[in-house]
């Protein structure tokens, strides 16, 4: 018996469908198609012809690929556990594991190229070659949509007024950004900084501790001037820089196997237990690692906590005994994008001081211990998700839109020498765009002669026109569709 099945995307993702392909197959004459025009295995992100400043944002004991006798990154490069490798050393990593997962299967053919169209089985390239299939597996993670309506809006003033506009997207090449541009970055998360490695130490800048520990930026005077700016106006968290003390049991009340139903709505059914997951993990590391903060024995609390529902009265009594102070406050945890007005550069100051702190001081680790917990939930919402038990109104706008930029503010963060080369003293390699208020976005009428503009923002989630080109051969396909009743933006139900 054989078959002929097609990966789109060769990066990790598809590697490990690639990997359970060759474990599942057993004596099946199994022919694989992988379709990227980036290496196999470290695809585009992780590609190994890329500056060695651009680092992971996890810490290589916590990358490992899916396969018997398949180490870890840490346990395969030697890395310290705690380090954050360079981006070409994790696509080295990569390729060694799509290598290993290659040799399990009967035949497989790499094509470097683009999938344009794929009907009733067959899947055309780009370059005119197509080839028939039994099955076609997307494995392409992020995807890139086509431009949005504001980035087109962008697109249209930047040619009329001679400047450059870079859509959103993945980092892109900065060499013919001459020294001394003005630069505005729209978006503070992760391709924000890979721009900011790319502009000041990519140009030559250094860094240099001094007497007290603080990082001082010495610029080599071919930076431009870089303008950042977001919806919050922060920056994500940064990365801890230590372990608890004892890491939480995750995770603990939201579970896909305690969940019961379909047609789950995130608001009433999920965010009750999301939130009870990082209280969870809040006083499980206070107990532990700070028992002098609480009354009581970590057991007896145990007991009623997991007892009693989130918010009623019985469990907000038993912490109240227990806990003198250093309550658990999901409000507090996101009360950073709640600005309520006065100076926001003096706002935004604080706050990098403050996630600093939490990340460096070990006094501060509850709150890691929250961020594991909601971070957990998050795992199990992508499984909810997966196995679509979560209404398609829901998962838009209460997941995607809201929840899903919220955890990614608090547990997508880089490590916490970036956000420390972002905040210390010395010249200033990035100046804070005004801000009107929250929500508040760069528009493109402040771009003038000679500006560069670079979307530094992932766009939210989107399968709808703005869909990549391998998403449009889904949406012709029988049985797909918009998901929700109409009021819904973005979604694509694939049956």
């Amino acid at each position: 018996m054989s078959a002929r099945v097609c990966i789109v995307g060769a990066g990790p993702r598809g590697t490990s469908v690639l990997e359970r392909l060759g474990a599942l197959a057993g004596s099946l004459d199994l022919e694989v198609h992988v379709v990227d025009p980036f290496p196999p295995g470290p695809g585009r992100i992780w590609r190994e012809r890329q500056p060695s400043l651009l680092w992971m944002n996890s810490t290589v004991a916590g990358v490992a690929m899916f396969g018997p006798g398949v180490p870890s990154l840490g346990e395969w490069s030697g890395l310290p556990a705690t380090a954050f490798a360079t981006r070409p050393q994790a696509g080295a990593y990569f390729s060694w594991v799509f290598e290993q997962a290659a040799s399990r299967v009967s035949r497989l053919v790499v094509h470097t190229d683009r999938v344009v169209d794929i009907v009733d089985g067959r899947v055309v390239l780009s370059s005119g070659v197509a080839f028939d299939v039994d099955a076609v597996i997307l494995a392409q993670g992020h995807i890139d949509p086509l431009p949005s309506s504001a980035e087109l809006e962008y697109l249209d003033h930047a040619r009329r007024f001679g400047l450059t506009y870079v859509p959103s997207g993945y980092a892109s090449d900065v060499s013919a950004i001459p020294a001394g541009a003005p630069v505005i970055a729209r978006g503070l998360g992760l391709t924000f900084v890979d721009y900011m490695v790319l502009l000041t130490e990519g140009r030559g800048g250094q860094f240099h501790r001094v007497p007290g520990g603080e990082l001082v930026y010495e610029p080599s005077g071919r930076e431009p001037v870089l303008y950042a700016g977001s919806r919050s106006g922060l920056p994500y968290h940064a990365k801890p820089g230590y372990r608890l003390a004892e890491p939480a049991p995750l995770p603990k009340f939201l579970d896909r196997e305690t969940v019961p139903g379909a047609a789950l709505d995130f608001g009433s059914d999920l965010w009750p237990l999301v939130v009870k997951e990082g209280a969870w993990g809040y006083y499980h590391e206070l107990f532990l690692a700070h028992p002098e903060r609480v009354r009581g024995q970590w057991a007896d609390f145990v007991t009623g906590f997991e007892k009693f529902d989130w918010g009623s009265a019985e469990l907000d009594a038993l912490i109240e005994e227990a806990v003198p102070g250093d309550r658990f406050d999901i409000d507090a945890l996101f009360e950073p994008l709640r600005w309520h007005g006065g100076d926001f550069h003096t706002f935004a100051e604080r706050f990098l001081a403050e996630v600093l702190d939490v990340r460096n001081n070990r006094d501060r680790s509850p709150l890691i211990g929250a961020v594991n917990g909601i971070g957990s939930a998050l795992g199990v919402v992508h499984e909810l998700l997966a196995e679509r038990r979560i209404a398609g109104a829901s998962r838009v706008i209460d997941i995607e839109q809201r929840f899903l930029p919220m955890t990614s503010f608090l547990t997508s963060g880089p490590p916490g020498r970036r956000t420390e080369e972002n905040a210390g003293p010395g010249p200033r390699r990035v100046r804070p765009l005004p801000r009107a208020g929250p929500g508040d976005h760069a528009s493109c009428g402040r771009l003038r002669g000679g500006d560069r503009g670079r979307d530094a923002h992932r766009p939210l989630p989107d399968r709808g026109p703005a869909a990549s080109a391998q998403h449009r051969p889904c949406r012709r396909s029988p049985g797909a569709g918009p998901v929700g009743a109409g009021r819904v933006r973005g979604g694509l139900r694939l049956d």
